[in-house]
């Protein structure tokens, strides 16, 4: 609150024993004006003499016995840290006492040291100068649009209303905005009145967790359950194909419900194992140190194989290794395979867990986990007795799995992949919502899913994007998977996206790739693809926070959710155009400059001005239903109170009616009095 302060006069220096009083300077607050920069607040130790800057967020002034000066204590913070201050004034009341209230911003000089009144840690100030709340512009001559934006109507994710959003569009002169908060339309309502105020062109939109129901459990030749194959297991250096190494490869051939043969080799990867995967596998570089390299391993085990239908414990992961790796070494791998995961959600529709060791302990198979050749033998174990159940069902051949595949307990279980969709018009608004009612009415599980095959039969006015990250593009172009899936995986979108490398440095803290230039060179491959496939790619920041110091406040969230690295946020806030092009400067100028302004302008174009709600109401009609009202309620007032009716209560009756029937609302209230008054005749 601001302090009170009555008589306003200019304090005069004062000395009084050792405590010197801050005097005014010409345009100084107090003390004297300084050019010194400051330092961030926690930065700052005990007894140090320093500058610092920030905005004051709560004050108070206390006036001693003798009345000779003001002490003012008042809380700054600069959004590193926050700290107590205090000042001097001499005199009871002084106008510049009146100025440090909370949202004023200052520049002090001071030292940081032990109070021993306040007994805390308190910045005595010594030179106090007022400055300008730093004020963000995007100052290019033409500015971007953002296509992905999260409000506080993204549950636990983003932190800002869509008002302040389109408040600081506005403010930057963007002439549109997105909104695409996780699965709802909440809050469109906001935005169509922000936008309204503002003239900002309002895009409506959802990121929707998508499941691709189109997806087969197998999609190779035909084969018999009975018939042989190969189930395998590889260990690795890490789980990125990239820049990762194999450094086991375990399988085992079946046929007939047997197992008759085992294949076992350490590889050599040709790089340090680091530690953790030794903790996790117990495969140290010593034991793979006389191993075959890479393509020697691989030459072995293709022999082994031949052409038989591999299998795997999420076979994703196996089967993208051993194929990148075989590409690596010039060698041909073209064999099908199938997924143990997927025939277990078949076999076992009611088990919570689907990892190896759960089926392990379920069939009460043995596992030393985390071996190849033991994770191999295991996984052929588990599928064998579930081939057996499968027999027992009528399926005797893998193309039976398909038709046997519960479709919504597909969808539940199936990885649901982000994807952005955009009402284009009308009719795109109408099916939007139909989407997001069916992912929640039909298809919830933990989240509202909504399968792809619905996207599709809904998809009229609709513009679809490829999402962050968490979209099936991004995932397929990291994952480098061949570049036939991953034109087929496109082929579904209207645009791409790419974000900022802040976005996606999760990434390379988790291992999963080597450095920012790998993430780079992803974002390239998604330019490049869309410029073979003649589709917009669009740089997009994912917004989910206002300003850079309101990561904090996500922190806390995400912390209360149990994130493990909940201090490590993207800078996930909303940015200029110059600081997208500037993230996007390594695909060259003219490149940078097409996704970040000239597509996203082109998607908003591309969008029409949708009026959410009409400008009149719709009321149905009953003819004299405002006479009929005022007649009624007249009737009813005269029984309770005479007639004529004391002046006091016509007048109040008059009011009251003024109020429903001007506004065209006496047919609600004659509708109510209808239905209550059948209710009551019906008892």
């Amino acid at each position: 609150k601001a302090i009170p302060v009555t008589n306003p006069k200019k304090p005069q220096f004062q000395q009084k024993g050792r405590r010197r009083r801050a005097a005014y300077t010409g345009s100084a607050v107090f003390g004297n004006e300084f050019e010194e920069d400051s330092v961030p607040m926690n930065s700052i130790a005990k007894e140090t003499t320093a500058v610092v800057e920030g905005e004051v967020i709560s004050a108070e002034a206390t006036y001693p016995k003798d009345g000779m000066y003001t002490r003012v204590l008042f809380t700054m913070t600069d959004f590193t840290t926050t700290l107590n201050f205090k000042v001097f004034v001499s005199g009871k009341h002084d106008e510049h006492a009146n100025m440090i209230r909370p949202g004023k911003c200052f520049k002090i000089r001071g030292k940081y040291d032990y109070d021993d009144f306040a007994r805390d840690m308190l910045f005595t100030v010594s030179d106090m100068v007022a400055v300008e709340k730093k004020k963000v512009s995007d100052n290019a001559p033409e500015k971007r649009v953002e296509l992905h934006l999260h409000t506080t109507m993204s549950a636990q994710d983003g932190l800002c209303s869509a008002k302040k959003y389109i408040s600081r569009a506005s403010e930057w002169g963007h002439k549109a905005i997105g909104i695409t908060d996780h699965g709802v339309v909440q809050a469109f309502p906001e935005a169509f009145g922000a936008g309204k105020d503002t003239g900002v062109k309002i895009l409506y939109g959802i990121e929707a967790y998508m499941v691709d129901d189109y997806e087969k459990i197998y999609e190779g030749k035909d084969a018999p359950l009975s018939g042989e194959f190969v189930v395998f297991d590889i260990e690795t250096t890490g789980l990125n194909v990239n820049f990762c190494g194999i450094t086991e490869i375990g399988a085992v051939r079946i046929k007939d419900g047997e197992i008759l043969d085992t294949f076992a080799s350490f590889v050599n990867p040709g790089m340090p194992i680091p530690s953790n995967i030794v903790a996790l596998t117990g495969i140290t570089d010593e034991m793979v140190s006389d191993a075959p390299d890479t393509k020697s391993a691989l030459t072995q085990f293709l022999k082994f194989i031949g052409d038989s239908i591999l299998v795997a414990h999420n076979a994703r992961f196996d089967m993208g290794f051993i194929a990148k790796k075989c590409e690596e070494c010039g060698l041909e791998f073209h064999n099908d395979s199938i997924d143990s995961i997927a025939i277990a959600k078949i076999v076992l529709p009611d088990v919570k867990s689907y990892k190896l060791n759960k089926l392990a302990d379920y069939y009460k198979i043995p596992l030393k986990h985390h071996r190849a050749v033991n994770d191999a033998e295991c996984t052929a174990k588990i599928l064998l007795k579930m081939f057996a159940a499968l027999e027992q069902r009528g399926i005797t051949m893998l193309s039976g799995l398909n038709a046997a595949e519960d479709s919504e307990k597909k969808i539940r279980n199936s990885r649901s992949h982000h994807t952005v969709l955009y009402a284009k018009n009308m009719k795109g608004l109408i099916n939007l919502y139909k989407l997001v009612s069916m992912a929640h009415i039909d298809y919830f599980y933990k989240k509202p899913r909504m399968p792809k095959s619905k996207i599709e039969e809904y998809r009229e006015g609709i513009i679809i994007g490829s999402a962050c990250c968490e979209g099936e593009l991004f995932n397929a172009v990291f994952e480098n998977k061949p570049q036939k899936e991953i034109e087929k995986i496109a082929s579904f979108y209207d645009y791409f996206e790419i974000q900022p490398y802040g976005n996606n440095s999760f990434l390379v803290r988790e291992g999963r790739a080597k450095d920012r230039n790998e993430i780079d060179e992803c974002n390239k491959r998604i330019y490049e693809l869309g410029k073979r496939m003649g589709k917009r790619v669009v740089a997009t920041g994912d917004v989910h926070f206002l300003d850079p110091k309101d990561a904090q406040f996500r922190a806390v969230i995400q912390d209360a959710m149990g994130f493990k690295d909940c201090d490590e946020q993207a800078p996930l806030y909303f940015k200029t155009t110059d600081e997208m092009l500037n993230e996007f400067s390594y695909l060259g100028e003219e490149a940078a400059y097409e996704v970040v302004v000239t597509n996203t302008n082109a998607i908003a174009d591309e969008i029409e001005s949708i009026q959410l709600f009409p400008n009149e109401t719709a009321m149905p009609e009953i003819p004299n239903s405002d006479v009929d009202l005022r007649n009624e309620s007249y009737a009813r007032m005269k029984q309770i109170y005479g007639d004529p009716l004391p002046e006091h209560i016509e007048k109040r009756l008059e009011r009251e009616l003024g109020s429903i029937i001007k506004n065209g609302y006496s047919i609600l209230y004659w509708i109510a009095m209808k239905l209550v008054a059948k209710s009551m005749s019906d008892g």
